[in-house]
């Protein structure tokens, strides 16, 4: 597995860079076209990793979570500060706090642009899986040449959890107890990824059908995927109608 070194905040400092260039073009549909155009949300990820790579981030099990915070914080300044400021100057109005209150006067506006935002969150998290595969090719874990014997190797994985009959969520066992016997840990983080291994209360079982039918194992990345978004926009969301009941 390659873990690759580098300097974090200048990384951080790449990916916000990389997150707002890459929110150009959803900003300019968005004020100028009048187009709402929360499809192009789903570019700030790949951005925000661009990025973050070019100012020599390291690449490692933290950048995804790296990657999808400061995507959250692109689309939500996007959303509630470049995107109305844009707005004010296009209309000829002096930018100070006056007229960007004053620009949020509207319910009707603010129950618009949080409708957008929510719809840009989804968005952007869909692009996030993009991501995910970009950060486990550079570190490795995909690559069949990192690893010899996948399939036998798989098959000591396997061996172990059907040793203690963990194939379902009653049966789950401490990941220490598969890795004491197998010592592939990349495997296991990979096979934790498609779903294959799944975790449940700390513990961790087989789930067969994930192992051979990749729909299956498709749909449950998915729907991973999709709760944690509709988490994040349920969150923000919520803080989001406490700073505008602030601000009133």
């Amino acid at each position: 597995m390659q873990e690759n070194k580098g300097n974090i905040f200048s990384g951080i400092v790449g990916a916000l860079i990389g997150g707002l260039i890459a929110a150009i073009p959803w900003i300019v549909a968005y004020v100028f076209l009048n187009l709402i155009s929360s499809l192009a949300a789903i570019l700030i990820a790949s951005g925000a990793y661009a990025g973050y790579k070019k100012l020599n981030g390291p690449v490692n099990k933290s950048t995804i979570w790296i990657i999808g915070f400061i995507t959250l914080i692109v689309v939500s300044v996007a959303n509630f500060v470049i995107i109305p400021l844009v707005y004010l100057a296009k209309d000829g109005f002096a930018l100070n706090m006056t007229y960007y209150k004053w620009f949020f006067s509207s319910d009707e506006l603010i129950l618009g642009m949080i409708k957008d935002y929510v719809i840009s969150i989804i968005f952007a998290f869909i692009g996030i899986q993009s991501v995910v595969r970009n950060i486990r090719n550079d570190r490795g874990i995909d690559d069949p040449s990192s690893y010899q014997n996948v399939d036998a190797k798989l098959a000591d994985i396997k061996s172990v959890f059907s040793k203690y009959h963990a194939f379902d969520k009653d049966n789950a066992i401490p990941k220490e107890m598969v890795l004491s016997e197998t010592g592939n840990t990349q495997l296991f983080r990979s096979l934790c990824a498609q779903r294959v291994i799944r975790r449940y209360r700390g513990n961790y079982y087989f789930d067969e059908r994930a192992e051979t039918d990749s729909f299956y194992r498709a749909r449950k990345v998915l729907v991973y995927a999709f709760s944690v978004a509709i988490i994040v926009v349920v969150v923000v969301f919520i803080l989001a109608v406490l700073i505008i009941a602030l601000t009133e």
